[in-house]
């Protein structure tokens, strides 16, 4: 038996579940139109009487899906207002308007290809859209910015320019793109649910960025050549300005840079080496941080023996005071409390405005201020959006003797306890073995006297907790009727035929006070003696058709993998530890005391468990993605030590995560390291190109110094790494820093993107050419040092 109650009101629920393929959204919809057809033909006069009744919708997740979908194509369409500016800023107008269309023909060619595969629209691919959305247009612009140069500087005709272009810049930007491709193929073999979660974003971006590269290398040259050659009007004129006095500006700035190529090289290893101090002592490693929770629950565990109704009373009072913790009614969507005869449970769902403006700790800390009274216990919790991970600390103990797990358990809580930051540590043993009562009924009797089965234990319900007979309704209020035996005296009263007036008058002012005492059999005698009726009407204790014996109960049992167990498991408060800190810290003291008990065995579960499983599914994807893009880079350069050199820049996208989440005070969390990961294969896309052009003009200008050859080709490539990385960064922006909407899920990943591409684009430019020239050293290094040896050598 359980009670029900909505916004504090008796209600009764109905949970409707979707299959795995079916569209939330239309299923949603169909749903509602059923309601909306089934409230219409209600009777005007209400249901059974009552004009109170209503039918209401408690949650809705269709709501939740449209609310992230809106939030993720509205920050996608203003990162895509970022990325059109971006072009007319940077590119004359009529080759910036030909590469904008690269972007939506690479989208609705991607949109047309994902029903085929089964793939539905939810928000992890539509946060893979916005992922790549900049990246979708970087080989265009990287092609069409080479393209005006030789249009403009060397006079070359639009299709002679387009052709050189593209031909230009195969292999470096095919090579980009599997670079990219390959750093989020890995994400498909994370293991577990979290793998389960983000599989799609790795085919979806792998086939969007297919599918830009067949726009930029076949669709764009042929838009290209449409063009006339016409000389740029006087605002393009001054944009081509512009942009060629920063650049001449960024020239001066690398030839100073590399005159001193020791000093920077040496200033960036700072910058490394304080990014990992940061991380190592001030940084916060949580791959399941709670984000900002939708929903705040209560669980309620009474004492042994409490009476449904108490239940029910004490849990709308701990609602009512939950809802006065959040301001009152106008700040909660809605609340549920739901309880039955061994707990209750609170619900309560924040409204989407309060969420952001909630800090959840304090809330919870305000919560747990709420008093349990003589409650056995009261426990507060959020529930966030996201896989399951479990408990932050949980701890699975095990052995044959459930005594020895017992002492063990007593023995270390005291000390788990006094872990800094841990809040509601319990553990769950096995019931303990209680009492209760077999009716073992004589069926030849009961046969014999005309009494059914049923009715007697129709007699033992009605004697124990009442029985429902009819409902009545009185000033639009209705009331249950139930029938209970006395407190002081065992009879049928409860079962024998009444006469309706006095039923009515009887029950009536019982039920006006709206307060029933809870009542029941006073004693193991009482019981024997329960009157059963028979068909003649005739009244027999209960006795004498049954033999009724007080036995131990059997207790509750626990166990895991088969094995007798004992949870060990508790919360944190975020602002104080985190899940792997604590789980260290348990670990350490359970390991210290376990060896006086070598029957037992301990694991930790739980979110360590998850932790683990994750960590390594993402050490094993990291892995993968830098083997991948070393060995594409080593098929493109045919230099290990060039290959080596663009890998190098890797961390420099670290510096501005790490950085980035140490000063946002965010924990670097699962989402984030997928960022950094998917990071790698995007950060080298600049070396690639800059790289590749570097030994183009040193292909081209045998007799120019290599210095010179660096500083005119990072002049040259400074404007297309520009801008190609701006594009990116101006669809990672909105999502980033929900400028349109916020979705704490899909923050960290972006922001991780964000500031690792941004900071790595700033440290390649003046990483790359010192490096170049540095390498350049050591060759002449190694090669003096070899004349030298080599003339000892003769002389000797």
């Amino acid at each position: 038996h359980k009670n029900e109650n909505y916004q504090l009101t008796p209600a009764t629920s109905l949970s409707i579940m979707k299959t795995a393929k079916s569209d939330i959204l239309h299923s949603i919809s169909q749903i509602q139109k059923t309601i909306n057809i089934f409230s219409q033909n209600l009777n005007p006069k209400g249901f059974n009487g009552n004009k109170d009744y209503k039918i209401l919708t408690g949650f809705n997740d269709g709501e939740n899906t449209q609310n992230r979908l809106t939030n993720v194509i509205n920050n996608g369409l203003m990162g895509l207002l970022i990325i059109f500016i971006v072009f007319f800023l940077f590119l004359p107008s009529r080759i910036g308007f030909m590469v904008s269309w690269s972007l939506p023909l690479s989208l609705f060619g991607t949109f047309a290809i994902l029903p085929f595969m089964d793939v539905s629209f939810n928000v992890i691919t539509m946060l893979a859209f916005v992922i790549c959305i900049g990246m979708l247009i970087d080989n265009s612009v990287v092609i069409a910015e080479y393209y005006s140069r030789l249009v403009m500087e060397h006079k070359k005709t639009p299709f002679q320019a387009a052709l050189e272009s593209t031909q230009q810049f195969v292999k470096p930007i095919t090579a980009t793109i599997l670079t990219t491709i390959v750093a989020f193929l890995p994400l498909l073999v994370t293991t577990g649910v979290m793998g389960q979660f983000v599989k799609w974003i790795p085919i979806v971006v792998t086939l969007a960025l297919i599918m830009s590269l067949f726009e930029s290398f076949y669709l764009l040259p042929n838009r290209l050549t449409w063009l006339s050659q016409k000389k740029p009007n006087p605002y393009q004129t001054n944009i081509l300005n512009t942009l060629s006095y920063i650049e001449n500006l960024f020239e001066k700035l690398i030839k100073n840079i590399v005159a001193r190529k020791y000093i920077s090289v040496g200033a960036i290893a700072i910058l490394i080496s304080s990014t990992i101090l940061i991380f190592l002592f001030a940084s916060r490693l949580d791959l399941f941080a709670p984000k900002s929770p939708e929903f705040y629950a209560a669980l309620i565990e009474p004492q042994p023996n409490t009476p449904l109704e108490i239940i029910d009373k004490k849990s709308q009072k701990i609602a009512e005071q939950m809802q006065s913790v959040f301001g009152g009614k106008k700040q909660i969507d809605w609340m549920s409390v739901e309880s039955n005869t061994e707990n209750a449970a609170i619900l309560l769902r924040v409204k989407p405005s309060m969420r952001r403006k909630l800090n959840y700790i304090d809330t919870l800390n305000q919560l747990r201020e709420i008093k349990k009274e003589d409650l056995k216990t009261l426990r507060f919790s959020t529930v966030v959006g996201g896989p399951p991970v479990g408990k932050p600390l949980k701890v699975v103990i095990q052995s044959n003797n459930r005594k020895e797990i017992r002492k063990f358990i007593n023995k270390i809580s005291p000390e788990i306890e006094k872990i800094p930051g841990l809040i509601n540590v319990k553990s769950n043993p096995d019931r303990d073995q209680g009492v209760e009562y077999q009716v073992n009924t004589d069926t030849e009797i009961l046969a014999r006297l005309g009494i059914h089965f049923s009715s007697v234990g129709t007699t033992l319900r009605t004697a124990l907790e009442g029985h429902i007979i009819t409902e009545l309704t009185e000033n639009n209020e209705s009331f249950y009727v139930r029938i209970k035996n006395d407190d002081t005296k065992i009879s049928s009263a409860g079962l024998k035929p009444l006469e309706a007036s006095h039923l009515s008058s009887e029950v009536k002012s019982l039920l006006r006070s709206k307060k029933s005492k809870p009542v029941g059999l006073s004693s193991f005698e009482d019981l024997k003696k329960l009157k059963i009726k028979t068909f003649t009407g005739q009244l027999i204790p209960l006795d004498k058709v049954a033999e009724i014996k007080k036995v131990p109960s059997e207790p509750h049992r626990k166990s895991y993998n088969f094995e007798p167990v004992i949870f060990l498991e508790a919360d944190i408060n975020p602002k104080i530890t985190t899940s792997l800190k604590v789980n260290k810290q348990a670990k350490k003291i359970i390991e210290q005391k376990i060896k006086d008990h070598p029957s037992l065995t301990f694991k930790m579960i739980g979110e360590q468990e998850t932790t683990a499983e994750s960590l390594n599914s993402l050490l094993n994807a990291a892995l993968i993605a830098v083997f991948a893009i070393f060995i594409i880079l080593i098929v493109l350069f045919k230099s290990f030590l060039l290959s080596f050199l663009i890998l190098t820049c890797i961390p420099l996208g670290l510096i501005g995560v790490i950085w980035a989440f140490f000063l946002h005070q965010r924990p670097l969390d699962f989402f984030a390291m997928i960022g950094i990961i998917a990071l790698a294969g995007v950060v080298v896309n600049s070396a690639i190109i800059l790289v590749s052009f570097i030994l183009k003009l040193k292909r081209e200008n045998l007799n120019s110094s290599l210095s010179e050859i660096v500083v005119k080709a990072s002049k040259m490539r400074f404007r297309p790494i520009i801008i190609t990385n701006l594009t990116t960064l101006g669809g990672l922006f909105p999502t980033a820093y929900a400028i349109s909407g916020f979705e704490p899920l899909l923050i960290p990943m972006t922001l991780a993107l964000f500031w690792g591409l941004l900071t790595a684009t700033l440290l390649t430019l003046i990483w790359i050419p010192c490096a170049i020239l540095i390498i350049k050293d050591g060759e002449h290094f190694i090669t003096t040092l070899k004349q030298k040896y080599k003339k000892r050598f003769v002389l000797n």
